[in-house]
């Protein structure tokens, strides 16, 4: 008779573990006609990742949009485990995470459900650097420079021209200088968490600059940068990149030495845009 019974218990939580634990297959349906509704006809790269395989954080499944309406689906089978719920977050070309938290569907003991959201979409802010994007030239040809605060002169220097881009990663600039008397190139980017700019910096056969920064909500550049090459060892310099209005800015660079006092050396000048594609 308790053979009986241990056989009968086990049998009872044999079906109860299984509870649960069938296979669940779940279609995701996400709608992006509110977030995109000029897009209908293109394809967008949006994935689902979640907390439960064959979903995983690092990996998504692709999402598609079969006939052309706007919503993409998915359709994942969820094999039997011990798991109540699923986390899910919708992502965007493999990086745009959906805002908000994760989205949570309870994986139940029937065998198929559906789920249908729209995309949360957060807007990624803008380059810090956007007003730069273009084409300059020094305004009237006049560039001041000086080995000393009372030796300051303004040179005529035409043909002075730099191209600003962006570049792939949206929070970073790419300046192309040519010029007559400086011919190189600035490459600075944007940590949008510490709220840094870092710069980095190659002219003439080999002034090397490293340095780092802020950006102000106007656009405003301040940099401290370091050079190797034709400056002299423990120096540095301070840039300043001020806005006058859309078309028109400001460049100060003042040098200080390794005791953080200004030597004098001074060069700048007010730098326009070139509003055709002639230079």
């Amino acid at each position: 008779m308790k053979k009986q019974c241990l056989a009968f218990y086990l049998l009872a939580l044999t079906c109860l573990l299984a509870v649960g634990q069938e296979n669940h297959t779940i279609t995701f349906n996400i709608d992006m006609n509110a977030t995109f509704p000029n897009l209908k006809d293109s394809i967008l790269n949006l994935g689902i990742r979640g907390s439960v395989a064959p979903l995983s954080w690092v990996r998504g499944i692709k999402l598609k949009d079969t006939d052309k309406n706007g919503i993409y689906t998915a359709t994942v089978e969820f094999k039997k485990h011990n798991k109540s719920e699923v986390l899910f977050k919708y992502v965007l070309n493999e990086v745009e995470w959906e805002s908000g938290n994760a989205r949570t569907i309870a994986l139940k003991s029937t065998t198929t459900d559906v789920f249908t959201a729209d995309f949360r979409y957060q807007k990624k802010n803008e380059n810090p650097f956007k007003k730069f994007i273009g084409k300059w030239t020094l305004k009237n040809d006049l560039w001041m420079q000086g080995a000393t605060a009372s030796a300051i002169d303004t040179l005529y220097l035409p043909d002075h021209y730099s191209t600003c881009k962006e570049i792939n990663t949206g929070k970073s600039l790419l300046w192309i200088v040519d010029a007559t008397s400086a011919r190189g190139h600035a490459l600075w980017t944007y940590n949008a968490v510490t709220k840094e700019v870092f710069a980095q910096s190659s002219f003439y056969p080999d002034r090397i600059g490293l340095g780092s920064g802020t950006v102000t909500a106007a656009g405003d550049i301040a940099l401290k940068i370091s050079f190797e090459g034709n400056e002299p060892e423990g120096t540095y310099r301070k840039y300043s990149y001020e806005w006058v209005n859309e078309d028109e800015y400001i460049l100060k660079s003042y040098q200080y030495d390794h005791k953080d006092q200004p030597t004098g050396n001074f060069y700048g000048g007010t730098f326009s845009r070139i509003k055709n594609e002639q230079k």
